[in-house]
């Protein structure tokens, strides 16, 4: 009892000091508070979720406790991730600061989320940081039937008969864009097709009055929600951050934007091919059309669906091409080939004998996946 007694003393004494402003005292007491508070996160983390739960995956850590982990993800996420793997496996836990990631890194592991219910292993906490960009009741701030309804509309604006429209004016834009290139010079690959990427899916999605009439306006803001979705943002989406200020005011400028094509087209009766005409045409089960705020959310979640992954994956298509000149001159034959049969046209018939050039474009996400990490 002696040594206990001892060390409820020096504690007792240095709280008093600290309350009298002592400034060493302080300081141990903050030291001591952060300690104990890394001790009980650690505790915590060890504790198994619910009654009867199975063990859960062991913990991977690395430097300060608290910080360490985060440090090491943000410097290099996939090196960090490697080095879990090589320690605990193919299923461990990595946790940064108030979320627990759990990684499952083989066939075998994957199963553990590919065979469970959704209403088991729901997506609506991880994607959280979404809503503000999306809007509330948008794709993961839904119930699940409502979720599957909106992505139903999302597939159903993407099925063949409609992508067999789009191409013609895929093809439009892409001969005006490169018609501006001329025969040489020096581009930033990415810039520029994430650039053409964008108002292919401004012309095809979200219809051709925002195209033609508001496309500047709409890549800005578009933009700028990017932004305003960072690291930051998956761990507290709606902290008071300049990139957030600036997000929340871009999406009600976006809503104003796109109520603009809303109201014109119902009073007009304009009947447009995109996925804007898809969501407002779209009735639930129940006979109840979408809100416009609800038009307009998914609408940009169609944008941020596939406006990254398939800048990426063009401009290693296209690197790899330009390094390689007897692959490029054999897509070039393949496509030479596909055109023949169709006439000249380019169109999604061609596309899909294009054989070597889909082989390419496996090959390039297979090296060079686009998402390092799906949540």
């Amino acid at each position: 009892m002696g040594l206990l007694q001892d060390v409820q003393g020096v504690v007792i004494g240095t709280a008093e000091r600290a309350t009298q402003g002592d400034t060493e005292a302080v300081g141990w007491v903050v030291v001591a508070f952060l300690s104990l508070s890394i001790v009980v996160v650690l505790a915590l983390n060890q504790v198994p979720s619910g009654k009867g739960a199975k063990v859960l995956p062991p913990l991977y850590a690395e430097g300060l406790p608290l910080i360490g982990n985060a440090l090491a993800f943000a410097k290099a996420p996939l090196e960090m991730v490697t080095r879990g793997h090589n320690s605990l496996g193919d299923c461990f836990t990595i946790s940064m600061a108030n979320k627990r990631f759990t990684f499952l890194l083989s066939p075998s592991a994957h199963e553990v989320s590919l065979l469970s219910k959704d209403t088991d292993v729901g997506v609506g906490d991880i994607y959280r940081f979404t809503v503000p960009v999306f809007g509330p009741g948008v794709i993961y701030d839904t119930d699940l039937d409502e979720r599957y309804f909106q992505f139903k509309m999302l597939g159903s604006g993407l099925r063949i008969s409609k992508l067999k429209g789009y191409v013609p004016h895929m093809v439009n834009e892409s001969e005006s864009f490169f018609a501006k290139w001329g025969n040489e010079g020096e581009v930033d690959l990415y810039k520029e097709l994430a650039r053409l990427i964008l108002m292919t899916a401004s012309r095809c999605l979200l219809g051709p009055e925002v195209r033609e009439d508001m496309f500047e306006e709409a890549a800005e803001l578009i933009y700028i929600l990017d932004q305003g979705m960072q690291v930051l943002s998956l761990f507290a989406p709606n902290l008071p951050t300049s990139a957030h200020r600036k997000r929340d005011q871009a999406r009600k400028d976006m809503q104003k934007l796109f109520q603009k094509v809303i109201d014109k087209r119902r009073e007009t009766g304009t009947v447009g091919d995109d996925l804007l005409q898809v969501f407002m045409q779209a009735k639930r089960a129940d006979g109840s059309s979408c809100d416009d705020f609800t038009i307009v959310g998914l609408l940009i979640a169609a944008i941020f669906a596939g406006q990254h992954t398939s800048s990426i994956t063009a401009t290693w298509i296209g690197l790899h091409l330009t390094r390689d000149k007897d692959l490029l001159s054999r897509v070039l034959e393949g496509q030479q080939h596909a055109l023949q049969g169709q006439d000249g046209q380019l169109n999604y018939d061609a596309l899909m004998q294009m054989n070597l050039l889909h082989r390419v474009m496996k090959e390039v996400l297979r090296m060079h996946p686009p998402l390092i990490f799906l949540m």
